[in-house]
């Protein structure tokens, strides 16, 4: 019995699947509704209903399918993931970090979900706690174009240029349609730098001034 309702639930999932491409939307949820009813431990059946209402706007309960495939399956990376595109697009930064977390408990090589909580922790105006998560990224994909961006400037706010040419450079290198615009950033960082030295020689040499002074 629990074979045939198997295979009756695998048909109506693929029903569903070319009703949703043919935009019939109401007839895809209802075929994916007896596909769920006919397997209710398949978590690909809740999670391709949370892609469908997600794709109609229907946040709310595509929210709820999503959860439900995590109810049957806790490790679905799949729900997770888009429960965290989900929570990060209505600003609940937190929420999203923690379903992009449960990603990466269940494939610690997942580059885009750890690329997204760099992402949600910079948002959170938390850009330090984000570098190791970018490096990771780094890491795992060395040409990881968006990443070298992102630590190019983080690391230039922080006063750290060498770092951020480094990356800088590494970018110009992996897209070369952001040659004028990397160029720019390192002259800028180079100035920084510059000025940052000065700032240091000057503050030696009074240092040094008053020294004599008191000697004298």
């Amino acid at each position: 019995m629990a074979s045939i309702n198997s295979t009756y639930a695998q048909r109506h999932y693929e029903s569903a699947l070319d009703y949703f491409e043919q935009g019939q939307y109401d007839k895809a949820l209802q075929q994916i509704e007896k596909a769920i009813k006919n397997s209710p431990k398949n978590p690909d059946f809740y999670s391709t209903k949370g892609v469908f209402l997600h794709r109609m706007n229907d946040i709310v309960h595509a929210i709820e399918a999503y959860q439900e495939a995590i109810k049957v399956a806790p490790d679905h990376t799949f729900s997770h993931y888009n429960l965290g595109l989900i929570f990060m697009k209505m600003n609940k930064v937190v929420q999203a970090i923690q379903e992009w977390e449960a990603v990466i408990h269940a494939k610690p090589r997942d580059t885009d979900a750890i690329f997204n909580i760099a992402v949600a922790l910079s948002h959170l105006g938390k850009s330090k706690q984000a570098i190791p998560f970018y490096r990771k990224v780094i890491e795992i994909e060395p040409g990881h174009v968006q990443a070298h961006q992102n630590l190019g400037v983080i690391y230039r706010d922080e006063g750290d240029f060498a770092k951020a040419k480094y990356h800088l450079q590494k970018l110009r290198e992996l897209d070369s349609t952001y040659m004028e615009v990397v160029a720019s950033e390192i002259i800028k960082c180079e100035e920084q730098e510059f000025l940052q030295q000065l700032e240091s020689d000057s503050h030696r040499i009074s240092e040094t001034i008053a020294e004599d002074s008191d000697s004298i």
